[in-house]
C-alpha cells in the first residue's frame, strides 16, 4: 500500500469567487507539491463543494514556479478531494488509514477541522505507526493550537501513541491567481521547507522565517498602502519604502542573531534574499492581499509585536516595527477584509489603552507599550465617524478578458457586451455574461485606439493609427465604409446621441463631424487646440455641445455649427489632458478632467470653477481608484494584474465599469441595483437618494390605478441619514425604520425620523411580527448578537463558523460555510443548518412557509416549530438541528430577485424580469418586464402588489386576495370551502381560477367556472362534453370549431352529429370521408352540389361516381377543360356521348392553336376501321351494360393515340 497524505484546504478557485480575490493556493501549491514529489497519494478536504468536484474531474494541474530567472512548470497527480462537511465519514475513514495530515485553512479555522481528524485518530489501527499531524500555517506553534483542539474531541486513552505532531516552519510566497487558471497555480521558485526533520526546539526557524519573511512582506505592503501603491514589488521600487523595509529587518535581524546564535552575516544576507524575492514583479503581490487580517499581524506574537516586544525589552531600537506598526493600524475598511473592518470598529469604539491592549495584547509593563500606545493615539486623532470612513461598495467582476493591449472600450447599451479596440489591430465585442468573444474583426495592422457602438444601426465604428475611420455591420461583420478620417493618429471617436453624427479627434490637432445620412460627408471642422486631442464628450443635458482634451493642458467646450470654442479651462498645469468626461446625472454642471499629472478634477462648467481635485495614483500603476462623487473622499483601489490601465467606459444607467489594460480588459459591477427602499403595510414608502431620506405615501382606493402603469406619488424629504444606506428596512409593525451602510446600523422611528438606536454592523435584520421590536446584527465574521426590545441579549450568538451574512424573519438565519443555519430568536438555539447558500430568505406571515432563494434555484419549506419543541424537550438534537423542523414542498429553478408572501402564495420577480406567483408548485406568470423590477410589498387595502425599479418609479398590479385564498384551499384539497369561497370571487378573475383549476386536473370544476367561450370550449372538449362544445360552437359560429367537435364526434362515433358538424365547417374532405364510408348516397348528392360550390372539383367528380352519375362525371370533366379525359370516360362508360365530347375536344384544340393534333384524332362512328367494336359498344349501352362493361381498346385506338401524340409533340 503507498503512502498517503490528508490535507485540509485546497485554495480557493476564482471562478467561485463573486469579488475580486487572490486565491489561497498554499494546500494545492507547494504543499501538495511537495507531498507529491515525495511519492505520496494526496487526498485534499475542503467544504467547497465546486472546488471538490473540480479536483475530482481533474486528473492533473499545474503548479507553475515563477522567478527573475524563468519560469517552471510541474504537473501535480495521484490526487482526488473529499467533501469534508457532506463526507465526513469517508474523510474520516481516509484519516485513519493516512500517514501524515497536513492543513493550510489559516489560524482561526483549525478548532473546526479538529473534530474529523480526532475521528480518524480514534478510529485509527495500533497496528499502524503514528499519524503525523502538520499544520502549515502561519502562525507560530500553529501545530501546537491543533493538537490542542484535536485532543479536546479525541475519546481514546492512548492518543499519544495514535499521533504526532510538529510545528512547521515554511517559507513561500504564494502570490496573486490567475482568475483563469484552473486549478493550476502559481508560486515563487524559492521555498525553505526540506522535509520533516524531528526537532526539540523549533523555534529559531519559526521565528527566523517570521521575523524576516512576515515582517518584510508585511512592512512593505501596508506602507506601501498608505502611499498608494498597487503590489509589493511596486512599493518596494519606492525608496523610502525600501529604506524602511531594511531598517525593519535589520532589526529583527539583531534579534534572531542574538536569540539563536545564527551567523550574523548569514541572517543579513538571508534579509537580503528576502527583499529581492519580495520585490519578484513577476508575483505581482497586491499590498491589500498581504496585508488582509491586520489583528492578527498586529498580535502578541506577530511579525511587528513579538519581535519589538522582545527587542524593546533588551533596550534596543525598534523604530521601524513600530513605523510598520503604525501602518498596520491605518490598514482599515479594505473591501473583502473582514478583519480591517474590525480593527477600524476597535479603534472607533475604545480607548487608545484598550485598543493596545486589545490588539497587541501588550499590557503597560511591558516596555514596548508606550510607544504602541503613541502610535494608536496617533491613529485616532481623526474623530470617528461614519461620514470620514470608507463605504462598503459591492464590487463584482463581471469580466477578466485576457488580450493584447486595449485602447479603447465601449459598453452596448442594450446587449451584455462591451467593444475593445486593440493595439495590434484587432477589435473584439466579448459578452461579459457569457466571458465570449462574441464577434472578431481584423481591422488593420496598426493601432486602434478608439471604437464605439453606433447600436441603432448594429454598427461599430473604429479609428486607427492608419488614418481610417472603420465602420463594420456588427451583427453580419459586413464592412460598411472606410475612409481617410485625418493626416495623423485618431485618438477618440463619440456618437451623438440622436443625431446621425460621429465625431473623430486626432493628433492633426483638429476634431472633425461627419455625419453617415450624407454619405460620411466631414460636415464640419472644429481647430484651436495645439496638440494631440486626446478626449470628445457630449453633454447629456445639452447634446448640441461637447467638451475636447488636449496635451495642450486645455479642456475645450465647443457647439455643433459653431467653428470656434465656447470658452477653454486650463485645466492642469504642469501635463496634458488625457481624458474629459461630462457628469452623467442631471443635478450638477460638472466636468471631469484626468492627466498625466497624476490627478483626476472636477469642474463646474458653468462657473469654470475647480470643484476638487482627487489625488492618489503614483504612475501608470494599473490600478482602478474609485473616490465618492459627493465627497469626493477616495474610497477604494482594485488591482486586476492587467499592467497599465488605457481607457475606461461606464454603463449609463447602470453600475458597470469596463477598464482595458496591457494585458486585457476587466468589467465590474459598482453597488447593489436595488434601490435601498422599504414600504410598509399601509403604503408608506421611504427611500434614500444619497444620504438624503425620501418618503411618499400610496393612497387606498384610486381607482384610475391599472396594472403596470405608473404611479405619480407626492414626496416629501423626511431628513438624513448618517450613513449611506445600502439597505433600507421597515420592522415587521412598521413603527421603525433600520438604515445599514458603511459598517454602521442606525434605527429611526418611521413617522418622525428620530434616531432610536445605533452600532457597527456589516448586516442587520428583524425579527418576525410577533417580535416586532427584536433585530440581530452581523458585527463581524465572528460575531453576531442579537437584541430583543432594542437591548442586547448578553452573550451574543455563537454561531460554530464564520459567518457571511443574516437572514430575519421567524427564526434567525446565519450564511456561511456553504450554508445557512437558523436559529431560534429567544433561545439562540440552533434550529437547523441548511446545505445550500441563499441570497435571501423570505418568511411567510405565519412562520410556516419558507423560500430560500439560492443562485439559480429557490426552495420553499414548511417549518414546524411544534417538531423542533418536540425534539428538544425529548434530547434528540443533532448537530445539524433538528431534521424534521423542515419539510420541502417544491424546489424551482429560477433565479429570485425579490420575493413576498401572500398567505400561502409566494410572489417574486426573477432574473429574467418577469414578475412571477408559486402556488403549490406550480408557477404562474403575472407580468413581463423590459427593466429589473423589486417587490415594494402587498397592500390588502388595495389587493394589489407594488413595485419599483432602481430609480424608485412605482408600478403596481391587482391580486385578488380570495382568489389566492381559493387556490391555496384547492392545494390543500379542501374543495367544499373553497366552493364556498368561489361566489367571493370576482367576475373577472374566474376565467384565471379556471385556468388554475384545470392545471390541477379538476375539469370539470374548471368548466363550471370559467367564463371565456374559448376555454369553456377547450375544457368541453377535453371533458367530451360535445353538447356543451356544440353549443359553443353554434355560439361563434367559426368552422374550426365546428370541425373539431365533428372530428370530437367521429372519434366517439357519433356519426350523425361529425356529419352536422362537417357540414356547417365545410369541410368537405371529411364529409366525403364520412360519406362514403357510410354509403350515405343523400349524403353525397348534397357534398357534390357543395363542392362544386366550392369549386373543390374533384371532391364533386368522386361523389358523383360513387352515385353512378356518368352525365355529372363528364360534364365536371368538360367544365374544367379536361376534354380528353372527359372522352375516354364517355367512351368507357357512355358512348352515346362520345362523339359530340370529340367534336368538343377538337374544337378547344383548334382555338388552342393545335390544329393539326385536332386532325389526327379519329371520331368514333366516322372512321369505323378505328372503332370496329363501336356499334356492340353503343348496344351494350342501350341495354344498359356498358357501364359495367369491360372494353379492350383496339389497336385503331392505340395507332389513332400514338399519332395524336407524335403531332403534339412536333407542335
Amino acid at each position: 500500500m503507498g503512502k498517503k497524505a490528508v490535507h485540509f484546504g485546497a485554495g480557493n478557485i476564482d471562478q467561485y469567487a463573486d469579488q475580486v480575490i487572490f486565491p489561497r493556493c498554499v494546500g494545492r501549491g507547494f504543499v501538495a507539491c511537495f507531498l507529491h514529489n515525495s511519492d505520496y497519494e494526496v487526498i485534499f478536504a475542503d467544504v467547497v463543494e465546486p472546488l471538490v468536484k473540480s479536483i475530482n474531474e481533474n486528473s492533473s494541474y499545474k503548479v507553475i514556479e515563477v522567478g527573475v530567472e524563468g519560469t517552471e512548470e510541474l504537473t501535480i497527480t495521484n490526487y482526488r478531494a473529499i467533501n469534508s462537511r457532506s463526507d465526513e465519514e469517508a474523510l474520516v475513514n481516509e484519516i485513519a488509514t493516512a500517514d501524515v495530515v497536513t492543513c493550510s485553512v489559516g489560524p482561526t479555522i483549525l478548532k473546526f477541522i479538529a473534530p474529523p481528524i480526532a475521528k480518524g485518530i480514534d478510529k485509527r489501527s495500533s497496528d499502524l505507526p503514528p499519524l503525523a499531524v502538520i499544520a502549515c500555517e502561519n502562525a507560530i506553534g500553529a501545530t501546537d493550537t491543533l493538537a490542542g483542539f484535536i485532543k479536546q474531541n479525541a475519546k481514546e486513552p492512548d492518543h499519544d501513541k495514535r499521533a504526532r505532531y510538529a510545528n512547521s516552519a515554511i517559507d513561500r510566497i504564494v502570490p496573486a491567481q490567475d482568475p483563469n487558471a484552473g486549478l493550476s497555480v502559481k508560486l515563487e521558485k524559492f521555498y525553505e521547507w526540506v522535509g520533516i526533520q524531528w526537532v526539540d526546539n523549533l523555534e529559531p526557524y519559526i521565528e527566523r522565517k517570521l521575523y524576516t519573511v512576515n515582517t518584510g512582506h508585511a512592512t512593505a505592503a501596508y506602507h506601501g498602502y498608505s502611499r498608494g501603491k498597487a503590489t509589493v514589488d511596486q512599493a518596494l521600487e519606492d525608496e523610502f519604502i525600501l529604506g524602511q523595509v531594511r531598517k525593519a529587518l535589520a532589526e529583527t535581524t539583531e534579534l534572531i542573531v542574538s536569540k539563536h546564535g545564527i551567523a550574523l552575516d548569514a541572517q543579513k544576507a538571508y534579509a537580503e534574499k528576502i527583499i529581492t524575492r519580495i520585490s519578484n514583479p513577476h508575483l505581482a503581490d497586491a499590498v491589500e492581499r498581504v496585508g488582509r487580517a491586520p489583528l492578527r499581524k498586529l498580535s502578541r506574537k506577530e511579525r511587528f509585536i513579538g519581535p519589538a516586544s522582545q527587542l524593546a525589552e533588551l533596550g534596543k531600537d525598534v523604530t521601524a516595527l513600530v513605523d510598520a506598526a503604525e501602518q498596520a493600524f491605518r490598514f482599515q475598511n479594505i473591501e473583502g477584509d473582514e478583519e480591517s473592518a474590525e480593527l477600524a470598529k476597535i479603534l472607533a469604539e475604545n480607548s487608545a489603552d484598550e485598543v493596545v491592549k486589545k490588539v497587541t495584547g501588550l499590557s503597560e509593563t511591558d516596555k514596548l507599550y508606550p510607544k504602541i500606545l503613541e502610535v494608536v493615539q496617533k491613529v485616532k486623532g481623526q474623530r470617528y465617524d461614519p461620514l470620514y470612513i470608507k463605504m462598503r461598495l459591492d464590487v463584482k467582476r463581471q469580466l477578466f478578458a485576457r488580450s493584447e493591449r486595449v485602447k479603447g472600450i465601449d459598453f452596448h447599451p442594450h446587449e451584455p457586451w462591451i467593444l475593445t479596440t486593440l493595439y495590434n489591430g484587432q477589435a473584439y465585442i466579448w459578452s461579459y455574461e457569457t466571458q465570449q468573444v462574441v464577434k472578431t474583426f481584423e481591422l488593420t495592422d496598426v493601432p486602434v485606439r478608439a471604437g464605439r457602438f453606433v447600436a441603432r444601426k448594429n454598427w461599430i465604428v473604429c479609428g486607427s493609427d492608419d488614418f481610417q475611420v472603420r465602420v463594420y455591420n456588427y451583427n453580419t461583420s459586413e464592412k460598411i465604409t472606410a475612409f481617410e478620417a485625418h493626416p495623423d493618429y485618431i485618438r477618440a471617436i463619440v456618437v451623438h446621441p440622436t443625431q446621425p453624427f460621429i465625431l473623430t479627434a486626432s493628433d492633426d490637432m483638429t476634431i472633425k463631424l461627419w455625419d453617415w445620412e450624407k454619405g460620411w460627408k466631414c460636415v464640419q471642422v472644429f481647430e484651436g487646440h495645439g496638440h494631440y486631442v486626446m478626449g470628445l464628450a457630449i453633454n447629456p443635458k445639452d447634446t448640441n455641445t461637447f467638451a475636447s482634451a488636449c496635451l495642450d493642458r486645455t479642456v475645450k467646450i465647443w457647439s455643433l455649427g459653431s467653428p470656434t470654442a465656447n470658452f477653454t479651462l486650463e485645466a492642469h498645469d504642469t501635463k496634458g489632458v488625457n481624458h474629459v468626461d461630462y457628469y452623467p446625472f442631471p443635478d450638477k454642471p460638472y466636468l471631469l478632467t484626468s492627466s498625466d499629472d497624476r490627478t483626476v478634477k472636477i469642474w463646474d462648467y458653468t462657473t469654470k470653477s475647480l470643484i476638487a481635485t482627487l489625488e492618489g495614483h503614483t504612475n501608470n500603476d494599473g490600478t482602478i481608484r474609485i473616490w465618492h462623487a459627493n465627497t469626493y473622499r477616495f474610497e477604494q483601489s482594485l488591482n486586476y494584474g492587467l499592467e497599465r490601465a488605457w481607457c475606461v467606459s461606464y454603463q449609463k444607467g447602470q453600475q458597470g465599469i469596463a477598464v482595458g489594460f496591457d494585458d486585457g480588459a476587466v468589467v465590474i459591477k459598482m453597488g447593489r441595483e436595488e434601490p435601498a427602499v422599504s414600504m410598509d403595510g399601509s403604503g408608506k414608502l421611504i427611500w434614500a437618494r444619497h444620504n438624503e431620506v425620501i418618503s411618499a405615501i400610496i393612497k387606498g382606493g384610486d381607482a384610475s390605478i391599472k396594472d403596470n402603469t405608473p404611479i405619480s406619488l407626492p414626496v416629501k424629504e423626511l431628513g438624513t441619514c448618517e450613513v449611506y444606506p445600502q439597505t433600507l428596512i421597515h420592522s415587521p409593525n412598521g413603527r421603525f425604520t433600520a438604515v445599514c451602510g458603511d459598517g454602521e446600523y442606525i434605527i429611526y422611528t418611521s413617522l418622525a425620523w428620530r434616531n432610536k438606536a445605533f452600532g457597527s454592523a456589516l448586516d442587520f435584520v428583524w425579527a418576525s411580527k410577533e417580535n416586532s421590536n427584536d433585530f440581530a446584527i452581523r458585527e463581524s465574521a465572528t460575531s453576531v448578537k442579537v437584541y430583543k426590545n432594542f437591548t442586547e441579549k448578553q452573550g451574543g450568538l455563537d454561531v460554530g463558523f464564520h459567518a457571511d451574512g443574516l437572514t430575519g424573519g421567524t427564526l434567525l438565519g446565519v450564511t456561511g460555510q456553504g450554508g445557512v443555519s437558523f436559529f431560534d430568536w429567544n433561545t439562540g438555539a440552533l434550529v437547523r443548518r441548511i446545505e445550500v447558500e441563499p441570497k435571501q430568505v423570505y418568511w411567510s406571515d405565519n412562520g410556516e412557509l419558507v423560500a430560500i432563494a439560492c443562485e439559480d434555484t429557490f426552495y420553499v419549506l414548511r417549518f414546524s416549530r411544534e417538531n423542533f419543541v418536540e425534539a428538544v424537550q425529548s434530547g434528540q438534537v443533532e448537530e445539524d438541528g433538528v431534521e424534521a423542523a423542515f419539510e420541502v414542498i417544491t424546489d424551482i429553478n429560477e433565479s429570485v430577485r425579490t420575493g413576498e408572501w401572500i398567505g400561502a402564495v409566494f410572489v417574486y420577480t426573477n432574473a429574467t424580469n418577469r414578475l412571477n406567483y408559486l402556488v403549490g408548485d406550480q408557477t404562474y406568470t403575472i407580468s413581463h418586464f423590459d427593466t429589473p423590477m423589486y417587490i415594494l410589498g402587498f397592500i390588502q387595502r388595495d389587493e394589489r402588489i407594488y413595485l419599483a425599479d432602481k430609480d424608485v418609479n412605482v408600478t403596481s398590479f391587482a391580486l385578488s386576495l380570495p382568489v389566492l385564498e381559493y387556490q391555496t384551499l384547492v392545494l390543500q384539497e379542501e374543495m367544499e370551502t373553497a366552493q364556498e369561497l368561489l361566489a367571493n370571487i370576482p367576475a373577472d378573475q374566474l376565467n384565471k381560477v379556471a385556468r388554475f383549476l384545470e392545471g390541477q386536473g379538476h375539469k370539470e370544476l374548471a368548466l363550471e367556472v370559467a367564463t371565456d367561450p374559448e376555454h369553456r370550449f377547450e375544457l368541453a372538449l377535453a371533458l367530451n362534453q360535445l353538447e356543451v362544445a356544440l353549443e359553443l360552437a353554434k355560439e361563434a359560429d367559426v368552422e374550426h370549431k365546428w370541425k373539431t367537435v365533428g372530428d370530437a364526434a367521429l372519434a366517439g362515433w357519433d356519426v350523425a352529429l361529425a356529419a352536422k358538424c362537417f357540414t356547417q365547417a365545410r369541410d368537405i374532405g371529411s364529409l366525403l370521408l364520412l360519406h362514403s364510408s357510410t354509403g350515405d348516397r343523400e349524403g353525397l348528392a348534397a357534398l357534390a352540389k357543395q363542392a362544386e360550390e366550392a369549386s373543390a372539383h374533384n371532391v364533386a367528380f368522386s361523389c358523383h361516381w360513387m352515385l353512378g352519375d356518368v352525365d355529372a362525371c363528364v360534364d365536371i370533366l368538360t367544365k374544367t377543360g379536361r376534354h380528353a379525359e372527359a372522352v375516354l370516360f364517355s367512351q368507357t362508360y357512355k358512348p352515346s356521348t362520345t362523339r359530340p365530347l370529340v367534336d368538343g375536344w377538337k374544337e378547344s384544340l383548334e382555338k388552342g392553336k393545335k390544329g393539326r393534333v385536332a386532325k389526327i384524332l379519329a371520331v368514333p362512328g366516322e372512321d369505323d376501321e378505328l372503332f370496329p367494336e363501336w356499334d356492340e359498344w353503343l348496344k351494350l349501352e342501350s341495354e344498359g351494360k356498358s357501364a359495367d362493361a369491360a372494353v379492350s381498346t383496339s389497336n385503331g385506338d392505340e395507332a389513332g393515340s400514338e399519332e395524336q401524340a407524335e403531332a403534339e409533340e412536333e407542335e
